[in-house]
């Protein structure tokens, strides 16, 4: 039996996301309403967002730092139940993103895309796609995302 029934292939970026009544103007601040971490880029979210739902889902992602907030988010990932190989390592840094949204919705964000921790994904454990009904590619990743296109073929 597979792990996952769908399977969606991307970076990790542990995330924090601040809603704010309304963007401050330049050269001043705003107090959020809300301040809620989670991890991010798309494929992250689609799984998290899945395992909420609780349909089998599993995640092949970068390998993030061996750093507090590459632990959290392996640590998170484990206790939601999404499926995967989910790795840390001493020689890289986790990437990091912060995003703002005002109460229509409209956002900015601050996105730390590392080459190096994209490069991961060059070596990622494919195998969970053994089985898997449905994968999805994040379109970010450049040509990471061709390899598990021709596996899931």
């Amino acid at each position: 039996m597979p792990q996952a029934d769908i399977v969606t292939f991307g970076m990790l970026v542990p995330a924090t996301l601040l809603i704010v009544d309304e963007f401050p103007q330049v050269n001043t601040g705003a107090i959020p309403s809300r301040v809620t971490e989670f991890i991010s880029d798309d494929a992250a979210i689609i799984a998290t967002t899945l395992r909420g739902w609780d349909v089998r889902s599993g995640l092949i992602g970068t390998t993030l730092g061996n750093d507090a907030a590459g632990r959290r988010t392996v640590k998170q990932l484990r206790k939601l139940g999404v499926a995967g190989s989910h790795r840390t390592s001493a020689k890289l840094h986790s990437p990091y993103e912060v995003s703002i949204s005002d109460r229509d919705g409209n956002r900015t964000f601050f996105w730390q895309r590392s080459p190096d921790v994209l490069a991961t994904l060059e070596s990622a454990d494919l195998s969970l796609l053994d089985g898997a009904k449905l994968l999805y590619v994040d379109w970010y990743d450049e040509d990471y995302i061709i390899r598990p296109m021709e596996k899931a073929g």
